[in-house]
């Protein structure tokens, strides 16, 4: 997400593309492309304690806290992974925004008590059968 001012980017391709302000480059596994008028706060409203999802999937949702975060996600059970979250954190610390995840929908997240080669915390998430 580009709060101010221009990038230019090249890809690997060598296409160039021009980013101005909210426009937010993806980077995926359908390729590159270019969301004009994101919503910045959505996006960057970390910097003043604002974690927003607007119908986001859970691997867009463990995407952007591992991206805030030190923390990397694995998502064991692949049933969660069309589950959806409409929801705004303000000032909350990761175990909070975890526990509230839960809640939503039957999931659960377990750490790993040795993490990852880089130092981050890894969390194992599994769907819970009632």
């Amino acid at each position: 997400m580009l709060a101010t001012g221009v990038v230019d980017v090249t890809t690997a391709e060598s296409a160039h593309i021009k980013l101005a302000p909210e426009d937010n480059l993806h980077i995926g596994s359908d390729g590159i492309r270019v969301i004009h008028h994101a919503d910045i706060g959505k996006y960057c409203g970390w910097k003043d304690g604002r974690i927003c999802f607007d119908n986001d999937n859970l691997p867009s949702v463990l995407a952007r806290l591992s991206q805030i975060y030190p923390v990397e996600f694995v998502i064991v059970d692949s049933t969660l992974v069309n589950a959806r979250f409409h929801v705004t954190f303000v000032n909350e610390g990761l175990n909070d925004i975890l526990h509230l995840l839960e809640v939503g929908i039957p999931m659960r997240c377990v750490h790993r008590p040795d993490g990852d080669s880089s130092g981050n915390a890894v969390y194992d998430v599994y769907a819970v059968r009632k």
